[in-house]
């Protein structure tokens, strides 16, 4: 009598290797809208924290400087404790808090470092909106310099989140210690420069210098408390525009072409990915 078990038994291990063919077909085509949403999971809850310590920090802030100065003089301050938060406390508590849950060479571990840079700038941002237009009223700034300190707050803090990006997608320390001292670079090395060039050049030939001009330019806090001093003048739209110079006119697109370069990287890996893994390249 003949061994039927023999087919039997082919037709189920045919059938076992067809299923197992198709898992992993769909296990495949839908890797990327799963390493997506695994990086969406490692982003929940972002904001919460950040934009707490954010207000509270600027709450505080405001009622101290009432208590010094009086309101236009406690505007200005508000001002400069607004750029002491995006480009100093931010970049500090981000790099010593920040840790990936993928390797330092995963591609998933750049892509959340992007997005939560990117949101974290975005939230610091809009909180400070809410606060600093309305010190416009009380500061006496036109709507013109109130935009350019906003572009000048906002270059300075892509670029300093572009030097934290560099440091969060490192495991070790000291990439991060350089990103921070970089990060403070971008506020004090103007200052510090300008110091050390009058003891060189002298008080009175520094002033005169085009390396001292290039360093005032260069200057945000400098910068800020000049746009922010109440200056009551019918050509003032003019008057901006030698009051901050071309170079940190420059310092915000240069920002955003910094920043293109990781975006389309991110955008051509992941698309380059996704083809890849999708069967004949659909």
């Amino acid at each position: 009598m003949p061994d039927e078990s023999v087919p039997l038994q082919s037709e189920a291990e045919a059938n076992s290797a067809h299923a197992g063919a198709s898992d992993r077909k769909d296990i495949q085509n839908n890797r990327p809208q799963n390493e997506l949403r695994s990086v969406r999971d490692h982003l929940e809850g972002f904001p919460r924290g950040l934009v707490f310590g954010w207000c509270c920090f600027l709450l505080l802030g405001w009622l101290v400087q009432m208590a010094l100065w009086d309101t236009a003089t406690a505007s200005r301050w508000m001002l400069i404790l607004g750029m002491i938060g995006m480009l100093v406390f931010w970049p500090a508590i981000r790099l010593a808090t920040w840790a990936s849950a993928w390797p330092a060479d995963d591609p998933r571990t750049r892509s959340a470092a992007v997005w939560r840079l990117l949101l974290d700038w975005l939230f610091l941002h809009v909180v400070f909106q809410i606060v600093i237009w309305p010190l416009s009223l009380i500061g006496g700034w036109s709507v013109g310099r109130l935009l350019a300190m906003i572009g000048l707050l906002a270059g300075w803090s892509l670029w300093t989140a572009r030097l934290m990006l560099w440091g969060m997608v490192h495991r070790s320390a000291w990439p991060r210690n350089l990103a921070m001292a970089g990060c403070l670079a971008l506020v004090l090395a103007p200052s510090v420069a300008m110091l050390i060039w009058t003891l060189i050049a002298g008080p009175r030939n520094a002033g005169e210098s085009a390396v001292w001009l290039w360093l005032t330019d260069l200057d945000l806090p400098r910068l800020l408390w000049t746009l922010s001093t109440p200056i009551e003048d019918v050509l003032e739209p003019w008057r901006i525009t030698t009051m901050v110079n071309w170079p940190a006119w420059l310092v915000l697109p240069g920002a955003i072409l910094a920043w293109a370069v990781p975006l389309i990287s991110l955008i051509t890996g992941r698309a380059a990915r996704h083809r890849r893994r999708t069967p004949e390249g659909r």
